[in-house]
């Protein structure tokens, strides 16, 4: 079972990884053909000019909080605009690093993104367009872009195009798809990771403490990817947002090595926690500006990638011993990958096509799944195990409330079914006519032969719901439950009375077997003893009476 439980995790978890694997490399070979494809018609302003110097929107981090307004122009002959031949214009302008910024085009006002009253808006992850008018085109056209910044400035990735309309919508199409949806979907993902844990955690009934901090980091993760979602106004500073994303990283990551070092007791986990933390400590209460908030994130970033080392090692020393950590194993290998090759373009400024969407949330949403998968087959495998338990149990209860040698229920079960039925119902006491004769003259094997067949008898005659038992040697107990306002449990008592009564034939030997029989209905809630006793007595009338009868507990009934 364990072997079918681990191929199966395996299967799953290579299939989330061929498709993580697909959608980023489709990304980002999509995103490729569609800026640089030669069939459409496009150019790229790439010569720019800034403060009389050539400066292409090069990305850039500047050395203090500048909160400064630069403009970039460039001129573009009207040939350019031939060529592409349309009858209408767009401006594409895709992940520029800035606060808000405006675009002119010969001098005219032709669109503006975030809030131009001050610093609040994150439009550096986004795609925008502006139509050109043109009836604006000259034999010589300026384009400039007015960029509000504080701490960082630039293309982050392809720079501005001129094309046609069907182009740009093209761009747009795609790219809000990348830069929205994906991460979007992202958040929904984490959050959907984040409530089945915690259900999962809460439905099993001894759950492991990873659990929760898997959960939790999913859950503190899915807030940092709030850093690529375009927000226009936020309702506090841009360096509080920053701190309180950079926070919740370095605690997603934090979590998850608390949970690897709970599970495999690696001390470098513990210290590589105690590192991440004192990070997100320095960054909350050091950084007094964007500038160095964001240098000191490039350095702390680096304790990331320890942390997931740490993971790394801790799992592969439990590689033979533990199934759990070569899935983790797995996962922390590729989260390693997509990771350190987002932090290296963080760290070293480099931007261009390949920043196209942070691989490292692809990861972040591999690894999760992986750990979603871990908790449901761990789930599954308890809830079955606790079933086979619970069937466990219920057969041994059974086979303790049966009587070995008819397989009816026993005195003891029936004595606690009697006392936790709730009135009305009748209590049916029956007794083999004569059966110490028998057992003497033909033997105890015979006896018993009598015996089941009594018991079978019994059972193929009452009806659904109600309860045979042997009362011990040659006696039987038959609880009657009453089926709406009339009473036929004399009716039922004759049914099978007159059933066991046929001559039956053991080895050639035919026995006339009949029944003495004692019936009390109990109409209000009564003593257990009580209730046998008034059905005995009646049952000891019908003995007296000459036998192969049925008596029914009468108040006027002499006790014996």
């Amino acid at each position: 079972m364990e072997k079918k439980r681990i191929l199966r995790i395996k299967v799953i978890i290579i299939g989330v990884l061929v498709i993580a694997l697909f959608c980023i490399f489709s990304i980002s070979l999509y995103s490729n053909l569609i800026i640089y494809s030669k069939k459409s018609k496009k150019f790229f302003l790439n010569d720019f000019f800034s403060n009389g110097k050539k400066d292409n929107l090069t990305y850039q981090i500047k050395s203090n909080d500048a909160r400064e307004t630069i403009v970039y122009k460039m001129e573009i002959p009207k040939k350019e605009f031939d060529r592409i031949n349309s009858e209408n214009y767009k401006i594409v302008i895709y992940r520029i690093a800035s606060h808000w910024y405006k675009v002119y085009f010969n001098g005219i006002l032709i669109g503006s993104v975030g809030n131009l009253e001050n610093d609040s808006s994150i439009v550096w992850n986004t795609i925008n367009y502006f139509d050109i008018d043109k009836n604006l085109i000259k034999d010589i056209n300026e384009i400039s872009i007015e960029i509000y910044y504080t701490y960082e400035i630039g293309a982050l990735s392809f720079p501005p195009i001129i094309t046609d309309v069907k182009e740009a919508n093209r761009l747009m199409n795609w790219f809000k798809f990348v830069l929205s949806n994906i991460y979007i979907i992202a958040i929904g993902i984490m959050w959907f990771s984040f409530l089945l844990l915690m259900i999962l955690s809460n439905l099993m009934k001894n759950p492991k403490k990873e659990y929760l901090y898997y959960s939790l980091a999913t859950l503190l993760f899915s807030f940092y990817i709030f850093d690529n979602i375009l927000i226009y106004d936020m309702i506090f500073s841009t360096i509080i947002f920053k701190k309180i994303i950079f926070s919740c990283l370095y605690l997603s990551v934090s979590f998850v090595s608390l949970a690897i070092y709970r599970e495999f007791k690696g001390k470098i986990n513990l210290i590589s926690i105690v590192l991440i933390l004192f990070s997100a400590i320095v960054i909350i209460f050091f950084s007094n500006n964007m500038v160095l908030l964001k240098k000191m994130a490039g350095i702390f970033n680096i304790l990331i990638i320890l942390n997931i080392l740490g993971w790394i090692y801790s799992t592969f020393k439990n590689l033979k011993i533990s199934n759990d950590a070569k899935v983790i194993f797995s996962a922390s290998i590729f989260l390693m990958i997509v990771t350190t090759y987002d932090i290296f373009f963080m760290v070293f400024g480099k931007t261009g096509i390949y920043n196209t969407i942070s691989t490292n949330i692809l990861g972040s949403i591999f690894f999760s799944l992986v750990i979603i998968v871990l908790v449901v087959f761990d789930y599954i495998e308890l809830y079955s195990k606790m079933s086979w338990e619970k069937e466990r149990a219920d057969l041994f209860y059974e086979k303790s409330s049966r009587d070995s040698l008819t397989g009816v229920y026993n005195r003891q079960y029936v004595e606690s079914y009697i006392e936790n039925l709730t009135p009305p119902f009748s209590l049916l006491m029956i007794d083999t006519d004569r059966f110490k004769e028998i057992n003497d003259t033909y033997g105890h094997l015979v006896g018993d032969e009598i015996i089941k067949y009594i018991a079978r008898e019994s059972v193929n005659n009452v009806r659904s719901g109600d309860v045979v038992a042997r009362w011990g040697g040659d006696e039987f107990v038959i609880a009657l439950k009453h089926r709406g306002e009339k009473d036929n449990s004399l009716y039922v008592a004759e049914k099978v009375r007159n059933a066991i009564k046929k001559t039956y034939t053991i080895d050639g030997l035919n026995f006339n077997v009949t029944l003495s029989m004692g019936l009390y209905t109990v109409e209000s809630k009564e003593e257990n003893k009580i209730i046998f006793k008034k059905a005995d007595d009646a049952l000891y009338i019908s003995k007296e009476n000459g036998r192969d009868r049925i008596t029914v507990w009468k108040e006027n009934m002499r006790s014996v």
